[in-house]
């Protein structure tokens, strides 16, 4: 039964990871913590559950041209170095103090998202005749907008990006 109950958490977590394009430890940590995992072992637990979908994600996306190898290494060792330490950090917190700062964390991060929603509703609602262009959407989620941010940094002018994918297009 509980065999049953992580494959059907995996494949949730999965799901909504290839969905949404997020990395599933919003779902994973609070439901692995309702099986009656640690904070601490939840969250290790869900780290480790991102390797797979990461992979599978990457692959379906460059079989697409719609990733960059050099922001995928950029922003992958970026991580895996902060990730290091924030796991270093979080073993050694207690308990409470790490499932409250979690909790905050989702707190934030929904009212983010909300907001976010909100904005392109209302922009809609001003121009309903107009259609946005890719680069004026509103993106739902911090890791999108980290992503934005650090864009310009390694490509200098959006015109490299696009370049960038023509090239890739191109046998």
């Amino acid at each position: 039964m509980v065999l049953l109950l992580h494959v059907a958490l995996g494949f949730a977590v999965g799901l909504i990871s290839g969905l949404f394009g997020i990395t599933g430890g919003v779902i994973a940590v609070p439901m692995l913590s309702l099986l009656g995992l640690s904070q601490q072992v939840a969250q290790g637990t869900s780290l480790v559950m991102q390797l797979p979908t990461g992979v599978v994600a990457l692959w379906h996306y460059t079989k697409r041209g719609a990733v960059s190898g050099r922001i995928i290494a950029t922003l992958a060792i970026a991580s895996g170095a902060a990730t290091y330490l924030g796991a270093r950090l979080a073993i050694h917190l207690r308990e409470a103090s790490l499932r409250k700062g979690f909790a905050l964390f989702l707190l934030l991060l929904a009212t983010f998202t909300l907001w976010n929603a909100l904005a392109v509703v209302l922009r809609s609602l001003a121009s309903p005749g107009r259609t946005r262009p890719r680069s004026e959407w509103v993106a739902a989620s911090v890791p999108d907008y980290l992503a934005l941010a650090v864009r310009p940094l390694l490509f200098r002018f959006s015109r490299c990006s696009s370049a960038f994918r023509k090239r890739r297009r191109k046998p």
